[in-house]
């Protein structure tokens, strides 16, 4: 993991971006000889560079002014109001032109990829390869195919999921030693005591976290694994905020209609959006580290000012603690 050199270089900003190509699955800490967890590096450089490295976003707290003083509450009303066979006719033609932007999304090397694949098809459609016995076909698969090597694979011993097949590394997770295995527990005797008690360290229960110890109660988070290591960092979503120049909730609300195939319900969609810039202006003040892009498809996370509105939450928000 060339992040981890960076971050013993003391580079936090290149261990911040290179981390980004990491899903934070953990297979490289269990198998890891100096033991050092990977994914746990990454969030503390990435807010590391989110906090004191990354340029502010300016035109963001511009734009939730904006939002606050009413300036596009009109737009949104009257759209809002229109039938929905009308904003069809608004959000359709813009969906056919995204899939002209597609091929935009693609690296240089990636197209290059394909055109060598297209140049080589004539060839490959009329050469007659020579066909592998059943049991060719079944030695290479177990020899380099993840899904047939056996010492790739236990079989879970407990749980709900007992008898079924995982890969080695999450079947050692799950078997791991309970804290309380062998102790004896009383009950009655209460060890931590919490005004908030929150179940799950994703990035909603995280975020909850914060606002309620900002609020002055005592918190207290459960989490099924390490911290950060939730949903909300492997899913990898993205956000849209509609916070640059050329973008508003406006544009935002047809956007997200469309997006949801005109199933949404207007109320709740119309009573979300403004919500949303906010909640993204809170993200960053908490050193959440965001992939900001100028122009789709995305770009390195060095973008001062960028003017479209796409970016991608890097990592689960950690308690502040």
């Amino acid at each position: 993991m060339q992040y981890i050199a960076y971050a013993q270089r003391g580079d936090y900003a290149a261990c911040a971006e290179a981390s980004f190509d990491c899903v934070a699955c953990g297979m490289c800490s269990s198998r890891c000889p100096a033991q050092i967890t990977h994914p746990m590096v990454s969030l503390l450089a990435r807010r590391l560079y989110g906090k004191y490295i990354a340029p502010k976003s300016e035109h963001l707290a511009k734009r939730v002014q904006e939002i606050k003083d009413g300036v596009f509450t009109d737009a949104v009303n009257e759209i809002a109001a229109k039938p929905l066979a009308e904003l069809q006719g608004y959000v359709q033609p813009q969906r056919h032109r995204e899939k002209g932007r597609k091929k935009q999304m693609l690296t240089q090397e990636m197209l290059d990829s394909i055109k060598r694949v297209e140049a080589s098809r004539p060839q490959r459609i009329g050469a007659e390869l020579k066909r592998m016995s059943a049991q060719e076909k079944d030695e290479l698969l177990r020899r380099f195919h993840p899904d047939y090597r056996q010492d790739g694979f236990v079989y879970l011993a407990v749980g709900p999921n007992k008898g079924d097949k995982v890969p080695t590394e999450l079947g050692n997770l799950l078997h791991g030693k309970s804290r309380v295995l062998g102790q004896d527990v009383e009950l009655d005797d209460i060890y931590y005591d919490t005004d908030v008690l929150i179940i799950g360290g994703g990035g909603a229960g995280a975020s909850a976290a914060i606002e309620a110890e900002n609020k002055g109660a005592k918190v207290t988070i459960v989490t099924k694994l390490r911290m950060g290591d939730a949903n909300t960092m492997m899913a990898e979503g993205g956000i849209q905020a509609a916070d640059k120049a050329n973008d508003s909730p406006a544009i935002h609300y047809l956007d997200a209609l469309g997006g949801g195939h005109f199933a949404n319900k207007p109320e709740l969609l119309k009573s979300l959006l403004p919500k949303r810039r906010t909640a993204y202006s809170g993200l960053t003040t908490w050193a959440l580290c965001l992939i900001k892009s100028r122009t789709a498809p995305w770009s390195p996370l060095t973008a001062a000012a960028p003017a479209a509105s796409v970016c991608m939450p890097a990592a689960t928000i950690p308690a502040r603690r």
